[in-house]
């Protein structure tokens, strides 16, 4: 018979902890999961398969109920000593405390994803009376069960209908988690199988490989915006260090990023994939399953016999959230509780996605008193780690622990915003003092006056003073690049280190678009630098050529003796570097990823580049633009009308790259 068939009061700490675990089973898993899933589907959706989906609520069950025991047995131990000092209460007593607490969880978890839904449907961004209110709800609905509590305490009719409800709910939860379980130790095993022995490299690539194998160094800067650099032409001297490694080096000037922001770029650039085939396109949600992990070019290398690490100063392309394998030694953006960190590294090696847990712990009472994951004390940790001075001091010392041959790729935060450059370098291009030039004002204009990145053209001559500070940023960075450059050089690491210096995005201060996302295409948005130094080369090259950053991947393989693999989208760029005239494949762009409320005109767009054309299209509302880049550079004149016969071939170009890929 089940312990909860009868009636009877709870008399025992066993009874009393049997109920807690059911009523908090049905707290959790019956009412907060599926209030979350419901407001994160679209997101989820966006970023993995229907399948994914179903695997990860089926971890999060699993895991809200092992939560759910946790709390049951912490709420019991608390009301222990209550069975000494009121031993005939004790069971009423653990029984009120349970029941006032679980009312109390499920009105505010109602109440705030209502707030959550109208901040979404709306796409409100700063909801100054949303915090005040829910604190308040908070306090009226506590005081309200404090006071039924205490009279539920002398009431026992209210006990037979709890205990049966509890009964109930026990019953289908205990059923759902059996079959979770189920459902997730089949993926583990699976996901081990198909791990297994994993290679790939074929065994004839392996021993086709150089037989001296030069150190690979990747440096990629954040938001590196290709014509506001002096390299490419900027009437301001923003990369004189830059210029000088450029004048021994092969420069490409139409370089392009595969996406407009970090995540599905860096993504691109270690993978030699494009957004719609690796998927990584969400800022979070979607992470590199099974296989996927090892299709890179850090994985690759290892297999070659190369010494890996990486530092990477972004807090939302992190490694081990996306979970890419490959790197020996990994410094990244860490969660800041020992408890996150554990539960993270658990929920990896089972290859599910700890950004869910991440989200609900950020979003819980606890965020900043427990897990210091509040956003400012989140953004205060990141600025203190991605200092880039301190980054490129990093990276030395790690550079110097890897054993050669190795590869190494650093990614640095600036010219990203804040755009706050050290003394030396902040009013050199825009000398007003009290504008612009404090973490407070930079915050002020990402979270206040343009959160969803859009501009009215009253605020253009503001914008033009805050490009300005991103020019400083620019020059600032390019300052800390070439202190780390002249390092490799008075050391000698250059004689036998290949270096690729390139960005993930561009940046807009242009057409009413602020920084950086959203389904913009734009020129400054996508064309970022691209500089490749071989060991020892003395004379520099400027390609014309249109390239990707997924033809970096690639590149560095041909350049060891080894061609790239079937799953690598991007091409080599040795013949073009040799001088050779190759047919010239289009180049893409794309979004996938619809960031819920950043952006009020929301669309997957992309973008393809073939000869001097660029057609850039959005999904959503099939509207495309065409432009002519070599003479319009601005992209100012859509020619999608006056030039029929190439935007017919552009779209079915466009077409024939779309078939079988999930874009809708």
């Amino acid at each position: 018979m089940h312990p909860f068939s009868t009636v009877r009061i709870p008399e025992t700490i066993w009874d009393v902890l049997r109920f807690a675990i059911a009523w908090w089973l049905f707290n959790f898993v019956l009412v907060l999961l599926p209030l979350d899933l419901l407001f994160r589907l679209q997101s989820l959706l966006d970023a993995g398969s229907a399948l994914q989906v179903g695997l990860d609520c089926a971890f999060m069950v699993l895991f809200f109920t092992v939560f759910s025991m946790l709390i049951a047995m912490a709420v019991t131990f608390l009301c222990l000593p209550f069975r000494f000092l009121f031993k005939k209460l004790f069971s009423r007593i653990a029984f009120a405390v349970n029941v006032g607490c679980g009312i109390v969880f499920l009105s505010t978890n109602v109440f705030h994803y209502s707030i959550r839904w109208v901040e979404k449907i709306f796409h409100l961004t700063n909801i100054e009376w949303a915090s005040p209110v829910e604190s308040g709800f908070l306090i009226v609905v506590s005081l309200a069960v404090a006071i039924y509590c205490i009279f539920f305490l002398f009431k026992t009719s209210g006990y037979a209908k709890l205990l049966r409800f509890s009964s109930s709910s026990f019953k289908f939860t205990s059923v759902l988690t059996v079959l979770c379980l189920t459902v997730v130790v089949s993926h583990v095993a699976y996901a081990q199988f198909e791990h297994s022995d994993e290679t790939i490299l074929s065994e004839r690539d392996k021993k086709n490989v150089s037989k001296d194998l030069p150190n690979i160094v990747i440096v990629t800067f954040d938001a590196l915006r290709a014509s506001e650099m002096s390299l490419y032409g900027f009437n301001l001297e923003t990369t004189p260090n830059i210029d000088k490694l450029g004048a021994s080096s092969y420069v490409f000037d139409n370089m392009y990023s595969a996406c407009n922001w970090t995540v599905p770029s860096l993504s691109s650039l270690l993978t030699g994939k494009y957004p719609f085939s690796h998927n990584v396109n969400g800022v979070g949600y979607s992470i590199f399953r099974g296989k996927d992990k090892d299709e890179n070019i850090a994985f690759a290398l290892k297999q070659l016999g190369y010494n890996t690490g990486t530092l990477v100063a972004n807090n939302l392309f992190v490694p081990s959230k996306v979970q890419i394998n490959g790197f020996d030694e990994v410094v990244e953006f860490d969660p800041p509780s020992s408890f996150l960190r554990a539960v993270q590294e658990i929920v990896q090696k089972l290859e599910f996605s700890t950004v869910w847990i991440y989200d609900l712990a950020k979003e819980s009472p606890l965020a900043d008193p427990v897990l210091g994951l509040s956003t400012k004390a989140t953004m205060e940790r990141f600025y203190e780690f991605s200092n880039a001075r301190v980054n490129f001091k990093m990276a030395r010392e790690i550079m110097d622990s890897l054993k050669p041959p190795f590869f190494f790729w650093i990614h640095v935060t600036p010219p990203h915003m804040p755009y706050l450059s050290e003394k030396e370098f902040l009013y050199k291009f825009l000398p007003e003092h009290g504008v612009l030039d404090s973490l407070k004002d930079f915050d002020e204009v990402n979270n206040v006056m343009f959160p969803q990145r859009r501009y009215s053209r009253e605020f253009q001559s503001f914008v033009d003073k805050l490009e300005l500070r991103y020019d400083e940023h620019v020059r600032f960075v390019d300052s800390l690049f070439g202190d780390f450059l002249d390092g490799l050089k008075a050391d000698g690491l250059l004689d036998n280190t290949m270096l690729v210096v390139s960005a993930d995005h561009g940046e807009s201060f242009q057409r009413g678009v602020l920084m950086h996302g959203g389904p913009d295409l734009y020129q400054e948005l996508i064309h970022v630098p691209l500089i490749v130094k071989m060991p020892g080369q003395t004379e520099g090259k400027r390609i014309k050529t249109a390239v990707s950053n997924v033809d970096i991947a690639p590149t560095m393989l041909s350049i060891l003796g080894v061609p790239a693999p079937n799953w690598m989208e991007g091409q080599s760029l040795t013949g073009i570097m040799a001088g050779e005239i190759l047919p010239e494949k289009p180049k893409l762009a794309m979004n996938f990823s619809l960031m819920d409320s950043s952006f009020d005109f929301m669309s997957k767009s992309i973008a393809v580049i073939k000869d001097k054309y660029k057609l850039i299209c959005y999904i959503s509302y099939d509207k495309c633009e065409l432009y002519n880049i070599e003479e319009d550079s601005g992209e100012t004149v859509n020619l999608v009308d006056k030039e029929k016969e190439i935007y017919a071939a552009m779209k079915g170009e466009l077409l024939r790259v779309l078939k079988d890929k999930p874009v809708s």
